[in-house]
C-alpha cells in the first residue's frame, strides 16, 4: 500500500441523498437517464440539460475518477468543453504539450513539436489530469436545474419490454427503485451494467487486443523540463520492451511499460518493484534539474483492448465512451473519443425530444460514430501490436522494426501511437500535422482568427457557434447580405429549432459580426464571398453552399434535421 496521496487533485466524497422514489415524495419525471458520471456521462447530461431536457445521472460511486487517468486532451475535446461553457477553468490549469520524443536505448532518434497553430483557439494537445475535467463538468451539472445527479446509485436491471419507455432498476443502500424514461445513455464504462444486462458483446477490432499486462504509475518529481511525451524503444533497463514517460501539471509524471512474458504481475505491481523501474527511467532521462526525492503516488495495471459494440444504438438505449468501445491507452483516444460521442449524441437527443427533428436523426449517431471508432482502432493497431507483441510473429515483426531504428525513420509511425491516424470523420482525409484546410461537409469546422466587427478585439470563429444549436455562417466582402438571404436567415432564426446566423466579412460594415482583414480565415476554410456554411451543434459542418438562393438554404437546413439514415 502506498503511503502518499497524489498532490494534483483533492478528491471528496459525495453523499447519497434519498430520492423521492424511496422517500414517498412525488417522483420527478425524467426524459433521459445517463448511467455513469465519468467525463462522457457528465458531458452528455450537461448538454442535455442545457437544451431543457430533464435528465437524471446515476453513478454507483461516491467520487470522481480516483487517479490521473487520461492526460492528453485533444483540441476537439476542449472545443466540446468550450461549447458546454466549462473550457475557461480547464484552460487555466491545463498546459499545452510541447514535443514528442522517441528514443532507442540512450539515443534520441526523433523529435517533433505538437502543432500550436495561431489560427486555432486551442492547442493540438492540452495536458491535465482527468479528475479536473470531471470536476469542471460536475460543477456545471450540479448548478443546472434540469439535471439531477444521484451518487451511490447502481443500475442493476434494464427492462426494454416497453419499446418506448425503458425501465432501469436502481440499487442503493436504502433500497431499490425503478425509473421509467424516454431514453437511456449508457456511459458506465467497459464493465458497465447496461451493456451486461442487455447481453451485448464487444467485438475485437484488428490486432489490438492483447493478453500482455502493462504497469502504469504516477510519481511526483520536481523538474524544469517542459510538458512533453517521451517514448523509449529498448531502454537499457527493459531491453525487450518500450516505455512511455509523460510529464503532467503539478510536478507529476506518468510512466507505463509492458511486462515481459516471464514476469509475475503481482510481483511487478509491488511498490518496490515499480520504484526500481522508475529510478532506472529517471536515471535514463538524465534531467539535471530534477530533484532526487521523487515519490510514487499511484500504481495500477492494464491490458490494451481494441473492441467495439456492433451498434451504439439499441432501441431507445445509446452507448457512449468506454461503454461503446474500448481503445488502447496508447495515443490518448479513450476520453477524447468519448467526449466526441457525447457531443454527437446529445444534440440529436435534444432536438428529437424538443420536437425539432424526427427520431431518424438518432440513427445517424451510430452511423457516424462507430465507423470512425473502427478506423481509429485499425490505425492504432500496428502501434499496439509493436508495443505488446502478443504472438511469436508479432514479436518477430517488432524486433525487425526495432532493428530498423534509428536509420529508417518511416517505421516510427509503426511504433508510436501518437503518429497513428486520429480519424475525426469518414468523409475527409486524415488530419495532417497542420489543421486541415477547408470546411468540408461532415468534418469538424476548422477555427479561424477574426476581429470583432468595428473593433480591434480578437475572436475565433468557434466563439460564434451557437451552443446546442445550428449556426449559419455567411462569408462576404463588406458585410452586405442579399435581401433574399436575409429573409431566409430571419425565417430560420424565428423557427422552433435554435439557429444563429452570423456574417464574416473581409471589411467591416453591413451585417458583419467579425472581419478577416488579412483573408487568412477565408483561405483556411476555402471560403469565398458568397459561401454559406451550416454548422451542427457538435461543431461539424452540416451543409456548404456557394452563392445560395433562399430555397437552397431552407432545403439544407431542413435536410440536416430530417436526415434519412437509411441513405448513409
Amino acid at each position: 500500500m502506498l503511503e502518499h496521496k497524489p498532490g494534483f487533485f483533492e478528491w471528496q466524497k459525495y453523499p447519497f441523498q434519498l430520492p423521492p422514489e424511496l422517500s414517498g415524495a412525488e417522483p420527478r419525471r425524467f426524459q433521459v437517464a445517463v448511467v455513469g458520471a465519468g467525463p462522457v456521462g457528465l458531458a452528455t447530461a450537461l448538454a442535455l440539460a442545457q437544451q431543457g431536457i430533464r435528465t437524471v445521472c446515476l453513478e454507483a460511486r461516491d467520487q470522481l475518477s480516483d487517479s490521473s487517468r487520461t492526460l492528453a486532451v485533444s483540441r476537439r475535446s476542449v472545443q466540446v468543453l468550450d461549447r458546454l461553457g466549462v473550457a475557461a477553468p480547464f484552460c487555466e490549469r491545463a498546459v499545452p504539450r510541447e514535443r514528442n520524443y522517441v528514443y532507442q536505448g540512450h539515443q534520441l532518434i526523433h523529435s517533433a513539436p505538437y502543432e500550436q497553430s495561431p489560427t486555432e483557439k486551442h492547442p493540438d494537445i492540452s495536458v491535465l489530469q482527468q479528475p479536473w475535467v470531471e470536476k469542471f463538468l460536475l460543477d456545471a451539472v450540479l448548478a443546472h436545474p434540469n439535471v439531477e445527479l444521484r451518487w451511490l446509485s447502481a443500475v442493476t436491471g434494464v427492462d426494454v419490454n416497453d419499446p418506448e419507455r425503458p425501465r432501469l432498476t436502481v440499487e442503493t443502500a436504502q433500497g431499490r427503485y425503478t425509473l421509467d424514461v424516454d431514453y437511456v445513455v449508457a456511459a458506465d464504462g467497459a464493465r458497465g451494467a447496461v451493456r451486461r444486462e442487455l447481453g451485448l458483446p464487444y467485438r475485437e477490432i484488428g490486432d489490438g487486443v492483447s493478453s500482455r499486462n502493462f504497469v502504469i504509475c504516477d510519481f511526483e518529481m520536481k523538474s524544469a523540463l517542459p510538458v512533453s511525451r517521451r517514448l523509449w524503444i529498448r531502454p537499457p533497463h527493459r531491453p525487450n520492451s518500450a516505455v512511455i514517460l509523460q510529464r503532467q501539471p503539478y510536478d507529476t509524471w506518468r510512466l507505463d511499460y509492458a511486462l515481459d512474458d516471464d514476469e509475475d504481475r503481482d510481483q511487478a505491481l509491488k511498490p518496490e518493484s515499480v520504484a526500481r523501474v522508475v529510478q532506472a527511467q529517471v536515471d535514463l532521462l538524465g534531467d539535471a534539474t530534477a530533484v532526487s526525492d521523487w515519490r510514487i503516488v499511484w500504481i495500477s495495471s492494464y491490458r490494451p483492448m481494441s473492441r467495439s459494440l456492433d451498434s451504439y444504438r439499441h432501441g431507445r438505449i445509446f452507448f457512449a465512451g468506454d461503454a461503446a468501445h474500448q481503445t488502447p491507452i496508447f495515443g490518448g483516444r479513450g476520453m477524447n473519443q468519448g467526449l466526441l460521442d457525447a457531443s454527437n449524441l446529445a444534440w440529436r437527443l435534444g432536438f428529437v425530444l424538443n420536437g425539432h427533428a424526427p427520431q431518424a436523426l438518432l440513427d445517424v449517431y451510430d452511423h457516424e460514430r462507430r465507423p470512425v471508432i473502427v478506423r481509429n482502432l485499425h490505425a492504432i493497431g500496428q502501434a499496439t501490436l509493436c508495443m505488446t507483441a502478443p504472438s511469436r510473429g508479432a514479436a518477430l515483426m517488432r524486433k525487425a522494426v526495432f532493428d530498423l531504428l534509428p536509420g529508417e525513420r518511416f517505421v516510427i509511425a509503426l511504433i508510436d501511437a501518437f503518429n497513428a491516424n486520429k480519424a475525426e470523420s469518414l468523409l475527409t482525409p486524415p488530419p495532417a500535422q497542420d489543421p486541415a484546410i477547408g470546411a468540408a461537409v461532415g468534418s469538424p469546422l476548422p477555427d479561424a482568427p477574426l476581429l470583432l466587427a468595428g473593433t480591434s478585439e480578437h475572436r475565433f470563429l468557434h466563439d460564434a457557434l451557437l451552443r446546442n444549436g445550428l449556426t449559419g455562417i455567411y462569408f462576404c466582402i463588406d458585410g452586405e447580405v442579399p435581401e433574399v438571404l436575409q429573409a431566409a436567415f430571419a425565417e430560420l432564426a424565428a423557427g422552433a429549432a435554435p439557429f444563429r446566423p452570423i456574417v464574416v466579412a473581409r471589411r467591416p460594415g453591413g451585417h458583419a459580426w467579425a472581419c478577416d482583414p488579412t483573408g487568412a480565415g477565408f483561405a483556411k476554410l476555402a471560403a469565398e464571398a458568397g459561401t454559406w456554411l451550416l454548422v451542427r451543434p457538435d461543431g461539424y459542418v452540416g451543409a456548404r453552399l456557394e452563392h445560395p438562393h433562399r430555397d437552397a438554404v431552407l432545403r439544407a437546413f431542413n435536410g440536416l434535421l430530417h436526415f434519412d439514415a437509411a441513405t448513409v
